[in-house]
């Protein structure tokens, strides 16, 4: 496929997003499909992977959408730069377990690397600050902010 046919397929998943088509999203993804969140190491598989992901942001953040900055694509790929803005009033899970609705917006800046083949997206690794969303939603601690083995309030 072209670049420009590359940086359509990309936005087709963004699209179905922000209307809340899971099906949409999982019929332009191969059946080996591999989604990489690479902010908190999990792993998507298939078509039935990527709509898990995007529910699970869904569940966590019922009004949110996003917003896309740019994608840059090729004969084999597609980079895509969005904003993923909502309020946290669902319980969104991750691996270090679930974080209950905090009631609280978030802006999260995203990068996604898509890897295509056969006019599908073969692979997707998701990059994010996973420290600036907790800090939004307020959920982190403390003592997760300081080096092992430091005082919370250094002294002078």
């Amino acid at each position: 496929m072209s670049a420009q046919d590359n940086a359509r397929l990309a936005r087709t998943v963004y699209e179905a997003y922000n209307d809340r088509r899971f099906d949409d999203a999982a019929a332009v993804v191969t059946d080996d499909f591999e989604l990489r969140n690479m902010g908190t190491g999990e792993t998507f598989t298939g078509q039935d992977g990527v709509k898990r992901y995007m529910q699970a942001w869904a569940t966590a953040f019922p009004d949110s959408a996003v917003e896309i900055r740019s994608v840059t694509a090729d004969d084999q790929r597609a980079v895509v730069e969005f904003i993923g803005r909502g309020t946290h009033t669902g319980p969104l899970t991750s691996p270090m377990g679930t974080i209950p609705a905090t009631n609280r917006r978030v802006e999260i800046h995203f990068c996604e690397v898509d890897t295509i083949r056969g006019g599908r997206i073969a692979s997707s690794n998701s990059y994010f600050d996973v420290a600036t969303m907790l800090r939004q939603l307020g959920v982190t601690p403390q003592e997760q902010m300081q080096p092992a083995g430091m005082p919370a309030s250094p002294t002078a």
